[in-house]
């Protein structure tokens, strides 16, 4: 017998998925806001730290403050924003790293540019995230910047997808 309290399973089905698509929409809205209104290398809405922030931007877009605090976390995983601690979240522009990123990236190009990550290897990213203390995303964040700047590339490689490091262009190995 299905009690009162719990819905049926097409019910509860679709109440999942509106559900989703309402927090798909809150992050759209986020992702907009940031887009439109922020400008690179400023505080969201100009407000003193996360919580703040996160309260701020859902009274603006009249949203849940979870779901806020799940889509900035996405853009920060993305490297679209940084979580400044007692500053707020900065908005990052195109291309610009990560401030969290800094000692690993260094510590990549270090590595390459000593040969001890030769040209073609598969980078050890799981071993530099425990090096560093940090999780996948955050180590994967930190690499897409360096392909931008063709230190890494991003390929399906004899070790499988991953990143790897760029060989030298013929320019570079003459000099």
């Amino acid at each position: 017998m299905q009690s009162r309290y719990s819905p049926s399973r097409p019910d509860r089905d679709r109440a999942v998925e509106d559900r989703r698509a309402a927090e798909a929409d809150v992050a759209h809205a986020v992702r907009r806001h940031i887009a439109t209104r922020c400008t690179p290398g400023t505080l969201i809405a100009g407000q003193i730290g996360r919580a703040r922030t996160v309260a701020d931007l859902a009274s603006r877009l009249d949203a849940p403050t979870y779901w806020v605090h799940r889509a900035l976390s996405a853009l920060e995983r993305e490297g679209a924003v940084a979580t400044m601690p007692m500053a707020g979240v900065l908005v990052l522009g195109p291309g610009q790293p990560h401030p969290a990123d800094a000692d690993l990236q260094r510590t990549i190009r270090d590595r390459v540019a000593a040969g001890f990550y030769p040209a073609g290897s598969a980078l050890p990213t799981g071993l530099l995230g425990d090096e560093f203390g940090l999780d996948a995303p955050q180590v994967a964040r930190a690499c897409r910047y360096l392909t931008h700047d063709d230190t890494l590339i991003h390929h399906h490689g004899p070790h499988g997808p991953g990143f790897y490091v760029q060989a030298p262009t013929s320019l570079e190995a003459a000099s």
